[in-house]
């Protein structure tokens, strides 16, 4: 159990962001998902679309080196985001047969909850923040596939 005292005694100063996965491939799983903010209120894109977050965790990495790895803490949790249009549901579909789902007899709204708990295999890769006088890099999940 976290001992909050101790985490919150820490010198400000000292605190770090904790590191992101390197590059590479690694075996995810679906933690759960969401369409609402933690206020309830609809996830939506800066243009006004809806949006899915799927929360994630790496278990595993699959082509990492372990020096890469160190100072990486495992299941290291990441969001996998969808923003949702008529031209994009292809990427949400093909997300969820990765996760071992099959598109036949049902609808993308039922495949949904199916996809808590299932794994796949997924790619990071950094990206350079987009905000002014940001040079910080972030782990996107770049590609998925049948974790195998």
């Amino acid at each position: 159990m976290t001992d909050m005292t101790a985490i919150l005694s820490r010198a400000a100063s000292t605190v770090e962001a904790p590191k992101a996965l390197p590059p590479g491939d690694y075996l995810f799983r679906v933690m759960s998902y969401t369409d609402k903010t933690p206020d309830g209120k609809p996830l939506v894109s800066q243009n006004g679309n809806p949006k899915l977050d799927f929360s994630v965790q790496a278990e595993t990495a699959l082509d990492v080196s372990p020096e890469a790895l160190e100072g990486v803490n495992f299941p290291a949790k990441m969001y996998h985001r969808f923003t949702i249009t008529e031209a994009s549901l292809f990427r949400l579909v093909d997300f969820l047969t990765h996760c071992g789902l099959s598109k036949e007899g049902q609808t993308v709204a039922e495949m949904l909850p199916q996809a808590v708990g299932a794994t796949f295999r997924g790619t990071v890769v950094h990206q350079a923040s987009t905000k002014p006088g940001d040079d910080r890099l972030y782990a996107n999940i770049a590609q998925t596939g049948i974790a195998g």
